[in-house]
């Protein structure tokens, strides 16, 4: 990534001092916005760590600090519907459906993205955020459906990403997945990290000192005999792919997953199931700007409910049909 380095010590002159402060009186050239958004993103470390916009420096510390270079956005807008489940002068949230990518990346090139539908009915996202992520804060799987959250401006932008770290949002999801969970309610707390042995892929480890911790409340909702169940999954962190993961090492991988659910094949193979089922269900937090409590929900899609009733016929002693 092009860009700029930067590294200071901090000589304790101004006293105690907020970092994202002192960071907008050295760096004339950057707003104080763009600094706060970038340290978010990990852009800042003080002697040698990550920290947030509010770390207070004294005196003493090493600041290093990387400002990516700003480029306009190479996207271009492409016409496409949009399913708004909730919309302000402030930010939308969109009910995304399975199969499309939110933002693009690696192999996503001759496909149309969530991001490049929303520039064709808001064009003035493109000053929102990332160049390649306009108004994105934060993002689920391309074979996920559900609920995703979209700022409108960078004020809004900046104050959800606050709100993400400090866990303020409600997020739920449903899955249909093998077997049928031993305890519900449950609790699963693991360490997540990219895996050794193939670095597209999350795995468990037990090392907490090299993973990020992940934590998911679930309860089983519908059980279909033992051989699989509808759950309700609260996330109280957000990592990468972490219900696959996380219940694919604990036995209930989600039916359809490719990446970490192939124990669950013959289920796939007989209620013909062609994504993962998991679907971002409901989304509950306060208004970013007014405080207001919004409570959303996304009506499971028709090819959830199509393999829960296969499910269901297969846990009677009826063969599903083959499609």
């Amino acid at each position: 990534m092009k860009g700029t380095k930067r590294k200071i010590v901090y000589d304790g002159s101004q006293g105690e001092i907020r970092v994202d402060a002192f960071l907008a009186g050295w760096l004339s050239d950057i707003s104080r916005s763009r600094i706060t958004a970038l340290i978010k993103e990990g852009f800042l470390s003080v002697d040698g760590e990550k920290v947030r916009p509010a770390f207070r420096l004294s005196g003493g510390e090493t600041v290093a600090f990387f400002s990516p270079e700003e480029t306009p956005t190479s996207l271009e807008p492409v016409k496409g519907e949009l399913n708004i489940v909730f919309e302000d002068k402030d930010l939308l949230v969109v009910n995304k459906p399975a199969g499309l990518t939110v933002h693009p990346g690696a192999g996503t090139e001759k496909e149309a993205t969530l991001v490049q539908i929303l520039l064709h009915h808001y064009p003035f996202l493109s000053s929102v955020g990332d160049p390649e992520r306009p108004g994105i804060v934060h993002r689920i799987d391309k074979d996920t459906s559900g609920l995703i959250m979209v700022a409108k401006s960078e004020a809004v932008r900046l104050k959800m990403l606050e709100m993400f770290s400090e866990r303020s949002f409600v997020k739920e999801y449903r899955a249909l997945v093998k077997g049928l969970p031993a305890q519900s309610p449950f609790e699963l707390e693991d360490y997540l990290a990219r895996s050794t042995a193939d670095r597209k892929k999350i795995a468990v480890i037990q090392n907490p000192e090299k993973g990020k911790l992940a934590v998911t409340k679930g309860r089983v909702i519908k059980a279909f005999g033992i051989a699989a169940s509808e759950v309700s999954l609260l996330i109280e962190t957000g990592r990468t792919h972490q219900i696959r993961v996380q219940m694919a090492h604990w036995g209930y991988p989600v039916l359809g997953d490719k990446t970490y659910g192939r124990s669950g094949n013959e289920l796939n193979r007989r209620c013909d199931i062609k994504r993962q089922m998991l679907h971002a269900f409901r989304l509950r937090f306060s208004h970013p700007m007014n405080g207001v409590t919004l409570d959303l929900c996304a009506p499971l899609p028709a090819d959830y409910l199509s393999v829960e009733k296969k499910l269901e016929e297969l846990a009677v002693g009826k063969k599903p049909p083959r499609g």
